[in-house]
């Protein structure tokens, strides 16, 4: 499987058809939108406790120029008005020390409005399905305590989660993806 084209769609309850495709390197104002659309306490959890207002051109390059090997990431698109719009992202990282692991670190980040819809457990599901094909047995990551609908999101998803408190409230979450 080619990760960089990967399209699928996932019909969600009351949200109805959302496309779930791989992130592009033109997306950068599809997901500058969604950046800001996000409230302050969604920023906060998404990036640790970080105090961020925007996005430099640095930052959008990372989470838009993709390798599709050691970076994976997949967008969630509704179309609103005949536009496309970036509502979730999901992405998950392989670095040198992790690849002897065979893990990866996920993250995710969905848009206020659509939380709690089941964007974020179709990108989890979509995620595992390419992190499989790519030899990756175990996803990791760290959130905030606090962050209970991303927990709720890795609780449901029926993996069995490890988790370890750090300190600042984080807790460092792994889980095995091997079928």
């Amino acid at each position: 499987m080619d990760a960089r084209f990967y399209n699928a769609v996932a019909q969600l309850s009351d949200v109805g058809t959302v496309a779930i495709r791989s992130l592009r390197h033109d997306d950068k104002e599809r997901l500058l939108g969604l950046f800001r659309r996000l409230m302050r306490r969604s920023i906060y959890f998404r990036f640790l406790g970080e105090d961020k207002k925007d996005v430099t051109p640095d930052e959008l390059a990372y989470y838009t120029e993709i390798d599709f090997e050691n970076h994976v990431a997949l967008a969630a698109c509704l179309n609103e008005g005949g536009e496309e719009r970036i509502v979730g992202v999901g992405r998950y990282t392989v670095s040198e020390e992790s690849k002897s692991s065979k893990s990866a670190e996920v993250m995710f980040c969905v848009g206020d409005e659509y939380q709690g819809r089941g964007i974020g457990t179709a990108l989890l599901d979509h995620l595992v399905r390419i992190a499989r094909t790519q030899g990756i047995e175990k996803f990791e990551g760290r959130l905030f305590a606090s962050n209970s609908r991303m927990f709720s999101v890795l609780e449901k998803s029926g993996f069995t989660l490890k988790s370890v408190k750090e300190s600042g409230g984080i807790v460092h979450t792994e889980f095995s993806i091997k079928k």
